[in-house]
């Protein structure tokens, strides 16, 4: 299909799994955010994607494929690896979010 469309594969980024490791926080985003350079990246799902599993996991409840969300989401769903911030940047995630959530209810009124 690229080759009918002209577009080279090398020219497109690797498809990953939603759960493997890109890498590492770049220096800049380290110093931006006070983060260690250990942090990693994660790929993630795309909203569509995401979306269209949980409207699949909804409409197994509402046909009584599942009896309810947490049966669906536990028969469905598998974590294959978890990740979770360094403690000693808690503070740093949590100022962060607060300066988001400032600028957000700037931008478009409470939440």
């Amino acid at each position: 299909m690229l080759d009918f469309i002209g577009i080279k594969r090398d020219k497109l980024p690797p498809i990953l799994a939603s759960h493997e490791v890109v890498g590492n926080v770049s220096p800049q985003v380290k110093s931006e955010l006070g983060l260690s350079t250990n942090t990693k990246v994660v790929a993630g799902s795309m909203d569509q994607m995401a979306a269209s599993l949980g409207a699949m996991l909804l409409a197994g409840v509402g046909a009584g494929v599942f009896p309810d969300i947490r049966q669906a989401v536990k028969e469905v769903v598998k974590i294959k690896k978890s990740f979770y911030p360094e403690p000693s940047n808690v503070a740093i995630y949590q100022k962060v979010y607060q300066d988001y959530l400032s600028l957000y209810q700037k931008l478009y009124g409470k939440i």
